[in-house]
């Protein structure tokens, strides 16, 4: 049978060896994965029998594709990776549309494949392709191969120090078939160090807003897990706050100082190139997120991002702090002065519409709206309607709205959708 495939020569191990394929599993255990997403296939067999006590919990899907949709989908929910597990080549090209939105939307996942054993490259393998490093390489900066059991335990710490010290992404391991069975020598998993936040980087932040006349925030999807600290914050400044789409729900919408996610509005651009100070945490200022190529801001930028190149990408920040946002954000709420300041009355950027915007659509997502609780989640495929949603639809907690941004990939809204749900079974999932 399939699953009594005998390991290929010079893999044999004792039957009580731990598998480089079950190391690689318990050391994603022991760093806060519990779910993997994958089909069985002969060239990943292995995983599939290391997951037997393993304590991760198996979702099969139908495609390679809605594997690592529903691992991108479980990640916006819950604000962790997944696992998600794809054969040698096809397995990979099947899910690289998945992959490659996952990292432009900075989601983090696990992803774990093969490869042909490397002596036995370009002689008509099963699934052979021309360089499958290359492809991963090209879908994610954190692209690792294991070519030899021993560098198992590096590898993963490089992986999940990556994702927990950088912007979050899917980290590919790529082992050989003939590595996959043999005997794991992997240590212990080390714990990735983070950024220390920078006192004085946090002190100069706050002196300049406490000075602001006309501040501003712009909160992005790296912002979402200090949703509770970033709107005392605003509360506290009185500063009117926008969001990316990924950001939206961060501030309630319903709140006085929230503008919603109105980047791509032109009227708010204006408005926003009028403020003194900008406090902008966890985004890229991405044109998909402006709809330009890089909005104007004529006061002082204070910019927090976890991945030190956003901080040096061309929206030049004069206070660039590399930090991670909840702990900036736990920081600059202790050195605000507490008094606060009184709301300017009418401080917003004009009403505008996007030229994409019909009646139609707002129909339909008031009366979608009106009839799901707040803590419903909603997963959106690249449609006319989600586009009005992402300016127009109300969000009163953060990774409620959830949408293919950066990549638009098509496809993208069920089985994230069913990634979400499994995630968090207490909240309402809708797929549009």
């Amino acid at each position: 049978m399939l699953g009594d495939a005998p390991p290929r020569e010079g893999t044999r191990r004792s039957a009580d060896a731990e598998t480089v394929a079950a190391s690689i599993l318990r050391l994603a255990r022991a760093h806060g994965i519990d779910t993997f997403f994958g089909i069985p296939g002969v060239h990943t067999l292995e995983y599939y029998r290391a997951l037997a006590g393993s304590g991760l919990r198996v979702v099969t899907a139908r495609h390679e594709q809605g594997a690592a949709f529903m691992a991108d989908g479980y990640a916006r929910a819950t604000g962790k990776p997944a696992a998600v597990c794809v054969i040698t080549g096809p397995g990979l090209t099947n899910a690289a549309t998945a992959i490659a939105q996952a990292r432009s939307d900075s989601v983090p996942m696990l992803v774990l494949t093969a490869i042909n054993p490397i002596a036995e490259r370009e002689r008509g393998r099963l699934h052979e392709m021309r360089s499958q490093e290359l492809v991963a390489a090209g879908l994610s900066d954190l692209a690792f191969t294991v070519r030899a059991a021993g560098e198992v335990g590096e590898v993963l710490a490089v992986s999940f120090a990556a994702l927990s010290m950088g912007r979050p992404q899917p980290a590919i391991v790529t082992v050989p078939l003939d590595v996959l069975p043999a005997a794991a020598t992997a240590g212990a998993l080390p714990a990735p160090p983070r950024p220390v936040v920078q006192t004085d980087a946090v002190a100069e932040a706050a002196s300049t807003l406490a000075a602001a006349r006309r501040p501003a925030l712009i909160l992005g999807g790296g912002a979402a897990e200090a949703a509770p600290t970033l709107r005392r914050i605003a509360e506290r400044l009185q500063a009117p706050t926008l969001t990316t789409i990924a950001g939206k729900g961060i501030v309630p919408e319903s709140s006085p100082l929230s503008l919603g996610a109105t980047l791509p509005l032109a009227e708010t651009r204006d408005w926003l190139a009028g403020r003194d100070v900008v406090l902008a945490i966890g985004t890229e200022l991405a044109a998909t997120d402006t709809e330009i190529d890089e909005p104007v801001f004529e006061g002082t930028m204070i910019r927090v991002d976890l991945d030190p190149a956003r901080l040096d990408d061309g929206h030049r920040a004069a206070i660039p702090v590399h930090a991670d946002a909840g702990e900036f954000a736990e920081a600059l709420l202790e050195e605000i002065p507490r008094a606060g300041r009184s709301q300017t009355s009418g401080d917003r950027p004009a009403a505008g519409r996007a030229p994409w915007v019909r009646d139609s659509h707002l129909t339909a997502l008031a009366a979608l709206r009106a009839h799901t609780s707040p803590e419903t989640r909603f997963y959106s495929d690249m449609t006319q309607l989600a586009y009005t949603g992402n300016i127009h639809f109300p969000v009163e907690l953060p990774r409620r709205w959830l949408h293919p941004v950066g990549f638009g990939s098509l496809g993208f809204g069920l089985p994230a959708a069913i990634g979400g749900a499994l995630g968090d079974p207490e909240a309402p999932v809708v797929a549009l």
